[in-house]
């Protein structure tokens, strides 16, 4: 019976989120609006949060509702180490089937590779299409049981850090883990700035990327465009990606987790208010997230060792790193020279610069696709990231390393409204310690 209340209770918050989340997109949707020559262009590839939410919202909850039913008359239906076998199969078919799909769909699917791939046989496509269809079918099977599993070890961790209430964690964490929508980023030729930014359907591979990316340039000679893969969107479900395995997916939940929570407190309310307020939430999300993430992926594999994650990085910029090319260091210089020559005007340098270095990169190792303003613009947000300058990564590592624990961390930093706020705390604690 506590099951059922339970389950009953969270579907109706997250019933209340649908609601309140549609009415968000009504009312910023009244008025007129006039599309603009870049917003008709992405207009074929958006992203529908409000299908999304529609579709997924609904179906998770009833599901719950359905399962904590089910729960009371079967009694515990496995323990953790069939948990932790079934998400290792999930994974691994995921891993499967993106490598099948991109096979069938050559030449798209050649995506950064260079060497020539050679399109599929009749008999050859038909096996591969077999293939697919089964490795999906098992996918399928297990999808909602590894969600379940990915969301209530992140969940006991999120409760061993005191941001629980007596509701249980709320926003409960609620996930789909499936293919992540990439995002269109747009910034000044002139300057390093996320301009304006779209959501896109997923499946966009790199010549398709490209040429999206050189219409959205062509109809305005004064941007720089990028088309970026990402590993989650907070939505609610939040969307986690199902192509980089069990621990990223742990620490994507709780990155993603972070955003939501942090939206009902004055640091996620003030998200866009400035770049060092977007970089800011962006920063504290990806150090807490993984740290969450990493505390549940131990809880359900007992493997303590904790590694690096990359939030909101290709997968492509993360083949193992040659042992005589630091990539952070030749990024960090590469930012820093694209800042020098953006100041003094010379845009068109800058940018001749940055190929010339997007090509050193791939020589050795880093398939980079594309290396401009708007590139930086997105993943100079993440400031722990080496396309970022910004000292927010090293301030926001500082006040963690001051904090007793991560849960008092996140309770502390989330109050702050403004990031000079956040600083004069910062330096506050610096002065207290002896």
């Amino acid at each position: 019976m506590v099951r059922i209340l339970r389950a009953t209770l969270t579907a109706f918050l997250r019933c209340t989120i649908l609601l309140f989340l549609l009415l968000l997109l009504y009312l910023a949707s009244v008025g007129e609006f006039t599309p603009t020559t870049v917003e008709l262009a992405v207009a074929p590839y958006r992203y529908s949060i409000v299908d999304w939410e529609l579709s997924h919202l609904p179906d998770k909850w009833i599901r719950k509702f359905e399962d904590s039913l089910v729960g009371i008359v079967d009694g515990n239906r496995g323990g953790r180490e069939e948990a932790l076998h079934k998400a290792q199969d999930f994974f691994q078919l995921a891993t499967e089937l993106q490598s099948v799909e991109r096979k069938l769909r050559f030449p798209e699917a050649a995506g950064n590779s260079s060497a020539p791939v050679p399109s599929p046989g009749h008999a050859e496509a038909a096996a591969l299409t077999e293939r697919r269809n089964a490795v999906w079918l098992q996918k399928a099977r297990l999808q909602g049981t590894v969600e379940e599993t990915v969301e209530s070890y992140v969940t006991d961790s999120i409760a061993r850090e005191g941001l629980g209430t007596w509701a249980g964690v709320m926003p409960p964490v609620d996930v789909v883990l499936t293919s992540s929508p990439h995002l269109l980023v747009i910034s000044p030729r002139e300057r390093i700035d996320r301009d304006a930014e779209f959501l896109l359907e997923p499946g966009l591979f790199g010549d398709g990327k490209d040429a999206l990316e050189a219409q959205v340039e062509g109809l305005d000679a004064e941007v720089s465009a990028y088309v970026a893969n990402t590993g989650g969107v907070a939505l609610y479900p939040a969307v986690v990606a199902d192509r980089y395995g069990l621990r990223n997916a742990m620490e994507i939940t709780a990155h993603e987790w972070l955003h939501a929570w942090l939206f009902f407190r004055p640091l996620g309310r003030n998200f866009w208010d400035s770049g060092e307020m977007t970089s800011l939430n962006e920063t504290v999300a990806t150090i807490a997230g993984k740290e969450l993430g990493d505390m549940a992926y131990s809880a359900l594999t007992g493997n303590q060792e904790s590694t690096q994650s990359f939030p909101g990085v290709p997968a492509t910029a993360r083949d193992a790193e040659p042992a005589e090319f630091d990539f952070r260091a030749e990024m960090q210089e590469t930012r820093k020279r694209v800042d020098q020559l953006l100041a003094a005007g010379k845009v068109e340098e800058a940018e001749a610069y940055m190929e010339e270095r997007r090509k050193l990169f791939v020589a050795n190792g880093y398939l980079l696709r594309k290396l401009n303003q708007a590139y930086f613009a997105f993943h100079g947000t993440y400031a722990t990231g080496a396309a970022s300058v910004s000292p927010i990564g090293g301030q926001v590592q500082e006040l963690r390393a001051k904090s007793e624990s991560l849960g008092d961390f996140l309770l502390t930093v989330a109050e702050f409204g403004t990031y000079e706020e956040f600083v004069g705390h910062l330096e506050g604690r610096r002065q207290a310690t002896p």
